[in-house]
């Protein structure tokens, strides 16, 4: 799930489906389990593709056109929410937190938190990286920004 949200931004919603299912098929032939590649998709690629999307879009729909509000906006926190909803889905789907690991019942939410912190900080450190250096490369940045006035 390491870096969905960046691939989401860099390339948009179809080319990320497509980019993270070869990525998930990829990494399943080479451990072995190829009945896992649809669950494994869906929760670490499919969800967090689709949570980016909407909320990039939700950010630009509600908040003005600046470089800083789409980099803390759509990418630190965006990739926040998309690991957190990603993590929380694989825990509905699996079961509560006390069957997956004894005695997690109080401190999933810290656990969330855990996972969502570094996820943020690495998609969130690239995408900025790339909207200083080469703000042309990031589909979602451009497409949004180059129609839409300057305050």
């Amino acid at each position: 799930m390491l870096g969905v949200t960046t691939v989401t931004l860099l390339t948009g919603l179809t080319p990320a489906f497509l980019i993270t299912l070869l990525a998930q098929t990829v990494t399943s032939l080479l451990v072995g389990d190829v009945s896992g590649i649809a669950p494994s998709w869906v929760v670490s690629s499919l969800v967090p593709v689709l949570v980016t999307e909407c909320w990039r879009r939700l950010v630009l729909r509600c908040l003005p056109a600046d470089p800083f509000v789409f980099i803390f906006g759509s990418a630190f926190f965006g990739a926040a929410i998309a690991a957190a909803s990603a993590h929380l889905l694989a825990m509905m789907l699996l079961g509560s937190p006390t069957e997956i690991w004894p005695g997690a019942g109080p401190a999933w939410p810290g656990f969330i938190l855990l996972i969502a912190f570094p996820e943020a900080f690495i998609n969130g450190t690239l995408i900025t990286l790339l909207i200083v250096y080469c703000p042309d490369a990031v589909r979602g940045y451009a497409s949004a920004y180059e129609s839409r006035p300057r305050l």
